[in-house]
């Protein structure tokens, strides 16, 4: 298994920063949610929703079922790897739409959703 991710680190690593960029798109087709395009150049994206802190905003998307570290005051930091792929992204995707519209409506959400 070593030496297999040896030989295969230049196609993962860029797998891992074409999946960032799609988690990174995906992201902000939803309201309220902001990522700076210019800084997804690897597989680490920051993203924010509107009107939440880093920590709240953590806390809300661990009630989704997707775990991020906050990053600064209002960001979070969000990281694909080789065991993240398209159903995972969706997933990350998904719980930022539930905290986003629970945002706007005031309403906490409770649906669960897979962990990116």
């Amino acid at each position: 298994m070593a030496l297999a991710a040896l030989h295969d680190w230049e196609v993962r690593i860029e797998q891992d920063h074409r999946n960032a960029r799609v988690l990174a798109d995906g992201l902000l087709e939803i309201p309220l949610v902001g990522v700076d395009l210019k800084q997804v150049q690897t597989n680490i994206v920051l993203a924010k929703i509107e009107g939440m802190d880093a920590s709240a905003l953590a806390a809300a998307l661990a009630d989704q079922g997707l775990l991020v570290l906050p990053y600064g005051m209002t960001e979070v930091r969000l990281v694909t790897y080789h065991d993240i792929g398209e159903p995972e992204i969706a997933g990350a995707i998904r719980a930022f739409e539930l905290v986003a519209s629970g945002a706007t409506s005031g309403q906490k959400q409770s649906k669960s959703v897979p962990a990116a």
